[in-house]
């Protein structure tokens, strides 16, 4: 309104000069009420970014498959010894890591992928950052069975395909490839 209207207004009816003030005055509670609403939301909406954003970064402790630094064929051809490194053993002599679960795809005549899976029980559920272990590099030995004999397969780590070293022999034979060693100078 205008301030000639609302002067011949006051004029007129009083009244109407205190209804108008306490229109005012209800629409500025309204306008603070919504803003505090909201104020509120964002507020909300802010934490809930906050919160997904924390949980889409985090690191959650799950099974994954282990790294096979070496296999091992036994006596009867039909079963391997994976040799794993872990993390330094617990101060009773068992390790952190479990393994949960052994996985053998005989993929053809030629190929074989073994892997392990392994879960860690010291590391914490959620985490922020990398988890470090202690001096990874103690032997721990899986046994897993073949179907048919191994023979002259070629032994693949399951996942990466990586060819995984037989413990005897020259790894430029159980890759598949000849291995190109630097020169020395």
């Amino acid at each position: 309104m205008t301030t000639q209207k609302t002067k011949a207004l006051n004029q007129r009816n009083p009244s109407a000069r205190t209804a108008v003030i306490s229109l005012t005055r209800n629409a500025q509670h309204h306008l603070m009420f919504a803003t505090r609403r909201r104020k509120l939301g964002i507020i909300l909406a802010m934490l809930l970014v906050a919160f997904a954003v924390l949980f889409a970064t985090a690191q959650i402790n799950k099974p994954h498959w282990q790294w096979i630094a070496q296999v091992e064929p036994l006596a009867d051809g039909r079963t391997l010894r994976a040799e794993l490194l872990f993390s330094r053993p617990r101060p009773d002599g068992t390790f952190c890591e479990r393994v949960v679960d052994t996985v053998v795809e005989e993929k053809s005549a030629a190929r074989v992928a073994v892997g392990v899976q392994v879960y860690n029980e010291c590391a914490p559920f959620m985490s922020w950052g990398r988890v470090r272990s202690s001096a990874a590099g103690h032997p721990y030995t899986v046994d897993v069975r073949l179907r048919a004999p191994l023979g002259g397969r070629l032994i693949l780590e399951r996942g990466s395909e990586r060819p995984i070293p037989i413990r005897g022999e020259s790894p430029r034979y159980t890759t598949g490839k000849p291995m190109l060693l630097p020169l020395r100078r």
